[in-house]
């Protein structure tokens, strides 16, 4: 059975009234028991890590974010270096110039093999004449399907010879490029 004394184990109890009693360590005291720490060897753990680079802690989903960002942003690169035009094919394709005479439209763009058929990709300016609508386009030599679309319906070139009609009904017209 352990007796107690003022709620402590008697040999604790009595180690506290010395603690408690005790004068102030001197400092010659304090000096030995530091000197004899430092000659203490380095636990093996401690002097590896004090001899070694310092070590990264990352958690796994921050990880697993960086990869991915990493990831996109290297996947963006390598398209955007595929997708762009070589600088010796733009400089040596011939700007074709389109025009369409359509006085009271308020739009016209032009819609072809050479832009995927999109509406918006190459709008036409009206001309200081006030009739014409224009635009010039860099095209490498081939053979091309067109059309324009004037306030949203589709319209042939009246200039240029007429192709196959195409899914939408409306006959296209054809552009032949030649190489220099």
């Amino acid at each position: 059975m352990i007796e107690r004394n003022e709620g402590l184990p008697v040999d604790l109890g009595r180690a506290a009234r010395l603690l408690r009693d005790a004068p102030e360590p001197s400092d010659l005291w304090r000096q030995k028991v530091l000197d004899s720490v430092r000659a203490l060897p380095m636990p093996a753990r401690a002097d590896k890590r004090r001899r070694s680079s310092r070590r990264w802690s990352v958690r796994p989903l921050t990880a697993i974010a960086a990869g991915l960002v990493c990831a996109l942003a290297g996947g963006g690169a390598v398209a955007a270096v595929l997708h762009r035009p070589a600088a010796q094919s733009v400089v040596s394709q011939p700007r074709v110039r389109f025009s369409f005479d359509a006085p009271h439209a308020t739009r016209v763009s032009i819609v072809g093999d050479f832009n995927g058929w999109n509406p918006t990709a190459l709008p036409l300016h009206r001309a200081p004449d006030g009739r014409t609508w224009v635009v010039e386009v860099p095209l490498a030599p081939g053979r091309y399907a067109y059309s324009f679309v004037v306030d949203g319906a589709l319209a042939p070139d009246p200039s240029a010879p007429r192709g196959t009609d195409d899914d939408f009904g409306a006959p296209n017209s054809i552009l032949l490029v030649r190489g220099s």
